[in-house]
């Protein structure tokens, strides 16, 4: 094995350790995650240096996590990095630069841990985590109180009805903070699913602080959204050796068929926030793609969203029911599959069956005619 293979395989090796994959790389479950971690160095540093970095930051905060008398701050560790300089990886700096350096580093690492990177980012002089706090987090829920009575059918709101219903289409980020959040991308509206679940075992920990019931609503929620039919029709078992999956237009089929696209789409996307470019010759991880989230959208399916199974994401599920029930059908075809409104689907129907009628009646009428004169 190459040296430089050998030192990014024990890079990856003390890294996944740190963050709580203690079986890695016997089991690479986290491979996804760590791909990802790597991918956020920007700097001119060695890559050793930035695992040495990110370890280190880990370690700290999980020191106060398991019960030491030292209480472990963001500010204490800007501190410490500041002074110490960290084995020269702060030394190329502009001076009166350092602390703001060490603090967009510290950061920038703590919000990649904890899969939030676009919150922990200083913006426009802003970093979102920290404007969060005086923010009321029920400020634009106003109507929550009667959202709340609410039980939602998983196969009337999935991510198939909301892209043929709504045009929503899917993005994947690396953001847990983003799960299931609709968003006005250039015009068209996103829903926002999280790519990295095999994250969980460490931004769980008591260090990251996100609670094993929100990870439980988000694992659940991948099922809920790609696959609400889970029980396949006696079609599909018949024509299973046909392949009747990829023509049949039955809502199951064509959910299926784009739970698979979603699957390839999310297996081709470029690299997330990716700065710079990695050697793959030198780096044993060559995909993004998190297995995990494919077993979390194949599993069971509840047949309702409710408030008491999904509390934490409970308001964002109300907003996108609120966007499906407000979209309306923009073409024939729409038209014809949208079954929400019962009414208007039987009267669509019956009209075109009638309309058809009519169509062949004058045609006969017409031949009928010119029959008369021959």
């Amino acid at each position: 094995m190459p040296p430089s293979t050998n030192r990014a395989s024990t890079n990856l090796t003390k890294l996944a350790h740190a963050l709580g994959f203690t079986d890695y790389p016997e089991d690479k479950t986290a491979e996804p995650y760590l791909s990802y971690i790597l991918k956020q160095h920007a700097g001119s540093e060695g890559e050793e240096d930035y695992v040495e970095l990110f370890v280190k930051i880990v370690k700290h905060f999980q020191t106060t996590a398991n019960g030491t008398m030292t209480v472990a701050t963001v500010q204490s560790i800007i501190d410490e990095l500041f002074l110490t300089g960290f084995r020269g990886f702060f030394a190329n700096t502009a001076v009166g630069d350092g602390k703001e350096l060490v603090e967009d580093a510290v950061m920038c690492i703590l919000g990649t841990w904890a899969t939030m990177l676009s919150s922990f980012q200083n913006k426009r002089q802003c970093r979102k985590v920290v404007a969060a706090y005086s923010m009321s987090s029920y400020a634009m829920l106003d109507d929550l109180g009667v959202q709340e009575s609410l039980s939602i059918s998983a196969k009337r709101l999935n991510a198939f009805t909301l892209n043929v219903l709504s045009g929503v289409d899917v993005q994947w980020t690396p953001n847990v903070s983003r799960h299931l959040l609709l968003t006005n991308v250039g015009g068209r509206h996103v829903l926002e699913l999280f790519s990295l679940p095999c994250a969980f075992d460490s931004i769980t920990s008591p260090a990251v602080g996100i609670s094993w019931e929100l990870k439980q609503e988000i694992e659940d929620s991948y099922a809920m959204l790609f696959n609400s039919w889970y029980m396949k029709p006696l079609h599909v078992k018949l024509g299973a050796f046909i392949g009747i999956r990829r023509v049949c237009w039955c809502r199951s089929c064509c959910a299926y068929r784009y739970r698979k696209q979603c699957i390839r789409a999310c297996r081709s996307r470029g690299p997330a926030t990716s700065l710079r470019r990695i050697n793959n010759a030198a780096n044993p991880i060559h995909s993004d793609f998190d297995p995990v989230l494919e077993n979390l959208m194949m599993k069971y399916s509840m047949s309702d969203w409710t408030p008491e199974s999904f509390p934490s994401l409970w308001p964002r599920i109300a907003r996108l029911e609120k966007h499906l029930q407000s979209s309306r059908p923009w073409s024939l075809w729409v038209l014809f599959r949208d079954r929400r409104d019962t009414l208007q689907f039987w009267t669509f129907l019956f009209g075109t069956l009638i309309l058809f009628l009519t169509v062949m009646q004058v045609f006969l009428s017409i031949a009928q005619v010119v029959g008369s004169f021959k």
